[in-house]
């Protein structure tokens, strides 16, 4: 194959996998995928339809796409999802699910006129869209599935500490997603969420209304003044667009009680590791979006720093693949020298 020819390719799989990402998205945002993944046999497109409610038109035109990209199968009896697919793309308790990254990418494609304010120099960055929630909400689905199943099992005493009963600080809640998630599981703790958007907010308590140990309130990272309050402190994915990432770090410190544990979760990139690595090509191609959120990708090793900066421990690093990575570090006890 010449030069030409493959960068051809390139061009072609680009164009195939734009529409697949599409294809998924849609699929899980009408609740195509669960049906097919909750059915015994094969359905047919007017089956599927009247299950769902949804045009049968626009239905059998999705399942001909979605047949030709390879995500259904399709048979003379109907159409159906093959198992594998429905632990990546329906069940988002899985830690191997990964359709909330998918439809991510496909909800910011619905604001690549940021990109004209980037371009020309400007700086206006709207970080709290529609489209940006609901695609952070997506996006983070994977993080909050990792973080209860992969994560705490490797922390036994901060699970105890949660299950003993602890206050838990949010930081950037966005519209609830963690907390909803993980709050049912130690009822005896406290979840407090924390994000400067009102709409969020309202959306994080219409979220969590039947959750009794939560609570939300309007704030920003910048402006944190508490003072030994919290057991634990989470961020997730929400470091990349704070400004003043130090006094954050600073602040956070200050708020934690001693021997109380800092959780940063952030996509990283490695700018020593293989460029063409899937994982490190994720997040570095996805430097315009960072930047148009008023953001940039991070590095490990800058995390690390702001985290000792501020006077936490060494943190300990937790590879979640896929560019995602935990960051575990603790406040010493005032008895340490």
């Amino acid at each position: 194959m010449t030069k030409t020819n493959g960068y051809s390719m390139v061009a072609w799989e680009s164009l195939i996998g734009f529409w697949r990402v599409w294809v998924i998205h849609l699929g899980r945002r009408y609740g195509i995928f669960r049906v097919l993944s909750e059915a015994r046999n094969p359905l047919s497109s007017g089956e599927i339809a009247r299950s769902l409610s949804l045009n049968p038109h626009a239905v059998d035109a999705w399942l001909e796409s979605a047949h030709a990209l390879k995500v259904v199968k399709k048979t003379s009896s109907g159409y159906s999802l093959p198992s594998p697919l429905t632990t990546l793309l329906v069940d988002d308790g899985n830690p191997k699910f990964m359709g909330g990254l998918v439809s991510y990418y496909a909800l910011r494609s619905l604001d690549f006129d940021a990109f004209d304010a980037l371009f020309t120099g400007e700086t206006r960055y709207d970080t709290h869209n529609s489209h940006l929630t609901e695609a952070f909400v997506e996006g983070t689905k994977w993080d909050h599935t990792v973080f209860l199943k992969i994560l705490l099992p490797k922390l036994p005493t901060l699970r105890r500490t949660l299950n003993a009963g602890s206050r838990v600080l949010d930081l950037g809640c966005g519209a609830g997603g963690w907390i909803a998630k993980v709050a049912p599981h130690f009822p005896k703790s406290h979840f407090t969420g924390v994000d400067p958007d009102e709409r969020s907010i309202q959306e994080a308590r219409e979220r969590c209304r039947h959750i009794p140990n939560v609570g939300f309130a309007p704030g920003k990272a910048e402006e944190l003044d508490f003072e030994e309050e919290f057991e634990l402190i989470y961020l997730g994915e929400v470091l990349y667009v704070i400004r003043d990432k130090q006094s954050v770090m600073n602040a956070c410190y200050r708020a934690l009680k001693p021997n109380g544990y800092i959780v940063v979760c952030e996509a990283v990139s490695d700018p020593n590791g293989n460029t063409w690595r899937d994982e490190n090509t994720l997040v570095r191609g996805a430097l315009l979006d960072y930047m148009a959120q008023g953001g940039r990708t991070l590095e490990r090793r800058e995390i690390s720093q702001l985290l000792v900066s501020a006077g936490f421990t060494k943190p300990r690093e937790h590879n979640m693949h896929g560019g995602l990575y935990f960051f575990v570090a603790r406040k010493p006890s005032r008895n340490i020298v």
